[in-house]
């Protein structure tokens, strides 16, 4: 996954590393800095912020984008503060950026910026990024799923799910569809928010899917 930031630097996931990039002349690009993690990383990005999920484990942290651009020779994110962390009931295996427009009470759209995570057993939740604050300051501290309070359940709201683990999440190129693709080659596509509007859904690849693209 490659991501653009706001100046001339970008964003490279590859496997466990994550690799700060600077656009240099003729289309080349230099190394800032590389990142590695126990296992594959994942991340999404907005104009401040930066969400970071190891699938090794559950949680996925949120840092400010000059955080991961500071000069340093560390190549964890271990020297770095989390703005928040957010605890997933199961081991997250991937995240997406979700920015839409919905309508309030008084039916006035307003944008909403979030972020959906996927986990091994096919559920995605969408987590609204005005909800950062009501997470927890210690990950730990929060309950197991049949027993965790309603509050913590509102941070993060379950939208749907695959019958499998959820591997890959993208939109389309005109923003308004969803995709997502599982361990059984199912691809779905939605239109979120509105995700009981289904668009497509494929059972007839075959072969294992590693990844989607924009055309």
């Amino acid at each position: 996954m490659l991501k653009k930031l706001a100046d001339s630097r970008w964003f490279l996931q590859l496997n466990r590393y994550l690799y700060v990039l600077t656009e240099q002349q003729e289309r080349h690009m230099k190394v800032d800095r590389r990142y590695e993690f126990e296992g594959p990383v994942r991340f999404a990005v907005w104009d401040d912020m930066v969400a970071v999920a190891n699938e090794s484990d559950k949680l996925v942290k949120f840092f400010d984008v000059s955080q991961l651009l500071s000069e340093g020779s560390e190549t964890t994110l271990d020297h770095l503060v989390p703005k928040h962390i957010y605890k997933n009931w199961k081991k997250v295996t991937t995240i997406h950026p979700m920015n839409f427009e919905a309508k309030d009470d008084k039916d006035s759209k307003r944008k909403i910026k979030g972020v959906l995570i996927a986990d091994k057993v096919g559920e995605v939740y969408f987590l609204n990024l005005d909800n950062l604050e009501k997470l927890p300051k210690d990950p730990e501290t929060i309950p197991g799923k049949n027993e965790a309070p309603e509050s913590y359940d509102y941070v993060a709201k379950l939208v749907y799910g695959h019958q499998q683990t959820c591997t890959f999440l993208n939109t389309s190129s005109c923003g308004r569809f969803l995709i997502s693709v599982d361990t059984l080659n199912k691809v779905i596509v939605n239109n979120f928010p509105n995700m009981f509007n289904l668009q497509s859904v494929s059972t007839e690849q075959q072969s294992e899917i590693k990844d989607c693209i924009q055309v």
